[in-house]
């Protein structure tokens, strides 16, 4: 029979693993869903494809894209030439920013595996409970960010890029510069919303999953 010290010491592990899964898993599934939606983002660009391009033929297009995912997610070199001085820094800084944030998700992710592994062996319940919650938790949270989104994504995109990009690097003329052309505001408008819906219907759906599993024990 546990002792009062350790059985405190144990409802404290369990409360602090809890709360790690609880924070920790919507997180790491929103970060498998961005790579998903990065892997497939050349799919987006034809809900833009209608957009006048006045200075960007369509070969130009492909180059300009393709450039940019590979130098900003894959480490490949960019092709210089393709870009300005400024959408060259931005783009420096799009990397610097999507290196930070692979690096918080892989920590993330690890504390996650570390708080399930601990809350498998010791309270199953707990784990599944913590983990049902969270999800749902996050599934509300996607509704009212589509939401705000759906309404007020000019107002968002702007200000989301003037805390981000302090430089102010961020704003080109789509007459001379091919980077807002060829990845317009339009494009991430499509992009939030299709990552938004996948996180709702995920969310929601392992919720209910770990919800049984819950009730089952």
């Amino acid at each position: 029979m546990l002792s009062p010290i350790s059985g405190v010491h144990m409802n404290n592990i369990k409360f602090f693993s809890s709360a790690a899964v609880a924070i920790v898993a919507p997180m790491a599934l929103l970060g498998i869903l961005v790579c998903v939606v990065i892997v497939t983002l050349p799919l987006y660009r034809q809900t833009v494809a209608t957009l006048p391009k006045p200075h960007v033929t369509v070969a130009d297009s492909d180059v300009v894209a393709r450039s940019v995912i590979m130098y900003v997610f894959f480490s490949k070199p960019l092709a210089a030439d393709s870009f300005s001085t400024s959408e060259q820094r931005h783009l420096q800084d799009i990397r610097s920013l999507s290196l930070k944030v692979a690096t918080i998700f892989a920590a993330l992710l690890v504390a996650f595996l570390i708080s399930a592994i601990h809350l498998r062996n010791a309270d199953r319940r707990l784990l599944y409970r913590s983990v049902a919650t969270s999800f749902a938790v996050v599934a509300v949270i996607g509704v009212l960010l589509a939401y705000f989104i759906r309404s007020y994504f000019d107002l968002l995109f702007e200000y989301f890029h003037k805390v981000t990009f302090r430089s102010g690097n961020w704003q080109f003329d789509p007459t001379t510069e091919k980077l807002i052309v060829v990845f317009p505001p339009q494009l991430f408008f499509a992009v939030s919303l299709a990552v938004l819906t996948a996180l709702i219907i995920f969310s929601a759906v392992l919720s209910v999953y770990f919800y049984s599993r819950y009730k089952r024990l």
